[in-house]
């Protein structure tokens, strides 16, 4: 949370002061007679287009002369931040490269909130949000993050996490088997793996007891006790999946221990919060591969 305090108060200060900037920018440039706006990809289909003769005064309204290929480019412009001023004399010139180094930096900070979505926001936060850039007709919040935007949001997020994740890579033991398991088993136990090497222990662990309870409900059907489950309205129930294992199915009784070890942890991780670490995470994954080498391999 504090870190998404921390996102949130830069972002509106930046857009508070981008849009100061912008309207500042509008109005030298009208000002100074000049009324076109454009984005860099229009001004660089205008200023050098493929087969266009196009001369540096080209403005909107010579669009007539570019082919419908590139006309495609100004639509697609408009959902982008990479927009910039036409004309803007000289001794402006700082204005303008503070609102181009605000415009990239909002840019990244977008594709931050994309993983931290930012909550408590007040009615005058919202009207920067959802106002329309000073040379587009689209807001802040609906504009996709270039491509340089979100190249460094990736390579930031690398730098910072790639030795914690080549250590989790280091810890895990690998899997060997004399059996196979199905398709959907080993899709979601591969996916345990991934949320527990990038950091996403609530997801790692829930994943697991998943896969243990998928095994064991479908285990305790095909022995045709499937009717001791709990049925779709969560009525009906007589026993629960552990007691079916180890009462009915006589079940060894290490397999049903880590069995509950698993679900254990995995519903003290979704309620209380504190409960969430890394170590935690690897000892569900130690428990489940044990769990998968042991179940009763009939089905």
């Amino acid at each position: 949370m504090d870190y998404q305090r921390i996102l949130k108060k830069e972002l509106l200060e930046k857009l508070k002061r981008y849009f100061e900037l912008g309207d500042q920018l509008c109005r030298i440039q009208a000002e100074d007679g000049f009324i076109a706006s454009l984005s860099l990809e229009e001004k660089e289909v205008f200023f050098d287009p493929p087969e266009v003769e196009c001369s540096d005064e080209a403005l909107p309204g010579d669009r007539e002369e570019i082919p419908e290929e590139i006309e495609k480019q100004f639509e697609e412009s408009k959902k982008t931040l990479n927009f910039t001023f036409l004309g803007i004399p000289n001794q402006h010139k700082k204005l303008l490269d503070e609102f181009l180094i605000l415009q990239n930096e909002i840019s990244c900070l977008m594709v931050e909130c994309k993983y931290y979505p930012l909550t408590g926001i007040d009615d005058k936060s919202f009207e920067l949000l959802r106002r329309k850039t000073p040379a587009q007709e689209i807001n802040i919040s609906e504009a996709i993050p270039s491509e340089d935007s979100i190249e460094k949001f990736l390579e930031e997020r690398m730098i910072t996490e790639a030795e914690e994740v080549k250590k989790r890579i280091k810890s895990i033991a690998p899997l060997f088997l004399d059996f196979q398991i199905d398709p959907t088993t080993l899709y979601f136990y591969q996916q345990v793996l991934r949320c527990y090497t990038y950091g996403m222990f609530e997801a790692s662990c829930v994943l697991g007891r998943a896969i243990t309870e998928t095994i064991a409900k479908k285990y305790i059907r095909y022995k045709d006790y499937g009717h001791l489950l709990v049925d779709k309205d969560k009525e009906n129930k007589t026993m629960s999946v552990q007691a079916i294992l180890k009462n009915i199915l006589a079940i060894d009784t290490d397999i049903v221990s880590l069995y509950s070890k698993i679900g254990n942890i995995a519903d003290n991780i979704l309620h209380r919060k504190d409960m969430v670490n890394e170590e935690r995470t690897f000892e569900v994954i130690k428990l489940l591969q044990e769990f998968l080498k042991q179940f009763p391999k009939s089905i």
